[in-house]
């Protein structure tokens, strides 16, 4: 087994001939790129073909993990989804946090790579060393919370992590993002319209593995001293009272606050979806992903009105935007 938080493998999913294959994790590139981005941006490189169309079946996406995610390390919660950039055609890249890059690591992967183009909705289902591509075509069409929703309840499992496209990314929005189960978005570069040209619908995970560590004595040490500093940052106060609502007032303050699509940096009625008012009107408790201490997820409710909802609160970028 891979030790320093690699779990060892990269998962190749053939969509169009509907093949998988399991690659040992190769250690010269980890060496030189470490994982994650760095390990996308290699690996990608390598395999896209100049010029091609971002929605041709050439175009390979990829998620991957770095070696602290699903470790104890503080904030290691993130995955990392990269693919040609249907909005400009060059790199495009998006992270997420959440739970689902921790899953995929338990179940055994560091990353999966995806060619090629499924003949109908497909969904990838992965549970430890059981890897499947499924029929998606009777939750084609569905929004991506009752994807995740449904899929759980195919396979009688609530622990299933999932991430998945909606509406937006079947019909190639090429501003369309991917989800994950409790509401993290890798929201940049319209990579979810690329899982849409791809008729990949969404991937669900279950993992019960562990992960190793290279020097556990040295590494739970370090994760103390950064455990410390986070929760000791001034920052963190605020972040965990105000989650990344606190950073409208911070912005607007010196003028970059992107107002009207970006022409001025200062909005006038920033004090009425700030974090003040946000809190004090819909605020009821933090939410936190995997390994976050900062919490900075927000569990909110709108009582009444035509947006009544308890869930999920925006960030700064859909308070923002």
């Amino acid at each position: 087994m891979f030790k320093g938080g690699y779990a060892g493998c990269l998962l190749y999913v053939d969509l169009t001939k509907e093949k998988i294959r399991k690659e040992p994790l190769p250690w010269d590139l980890v060496e030189k790129y470490i994982g994650g981005a760095g390990l996308s941006s290699k690996i990608l490189y390598d395999m896209i073909k100049p010029k091609i169309d971002p929605f041709s079946p050439e175009n390979v996406l990829m998620f991957s993990a770095g070696p602290l995610t699903g470790t104890l390390f503080p904030q290691a919660s993130r995955f990392v989804v990269a693919g040609k950039n249907p909005l400009t055609g060059g790199w495009g890249e998006a992270h997420a946090a959440g739970f689902w890059g921790p899953e995929l690591k338990l179940a055994g992967y560091d990353g999966i790579i995806f060619i090629g183009k499924a003949k109908r909705p497909v969904y990838l289902f992965i549970e430890n060393d059981e890897v499947k591509i499924l029929d998606a075509s009777k939750i084609w069409g569905m929004k991506t919370f009752e994807v995740m929703d449904k899929i759980r309840d195919m396979h009688n499992d609530p622990q299933i992590e999932c991430v998945a496209i909606g509406p937006a990314g079947e019909n190639l929005c090429r501003q369309a993002c991917i989800l994950t189960r409790n509401g993290r978005v890798a929201a940049r570069s319209g990579l979810g319209a690329v899982m849409g040209s791809k008729k990949l619908k969404a991937i669900a995970v279950r993992g019960t593995k562990g992960l190793d560590v290279a020097k556990p004595d040295i590494y739970l040490e370090t994760v103390k001293v950064w455990y410390n500093k986070v929760l000791n940052h001034p920052y963190t106060e605020g972040r965990i009272k105000y989650g990344t609502s606190e950073l409208v007032e911070l912005m607007n303050s010196i003028g970059r606050f992107p107002t009207r699509n970006m022409q001025q940096g200062v909005f006038e009625h920033a004090d009425k979806i700030g974090a003040e008012a946000y809190h004090s009107k819909y605020f009821l408790r933090p939410r936190a992903d995997y390994a976050c201490i900062q919490r900075c997820g927000r569990f909110v409710c709108v009582p009444s009105g035509p947006y009544k909802n308890i869930g999920k609160g925006p960030e700064y970028e859909c308070l923002s935007a």
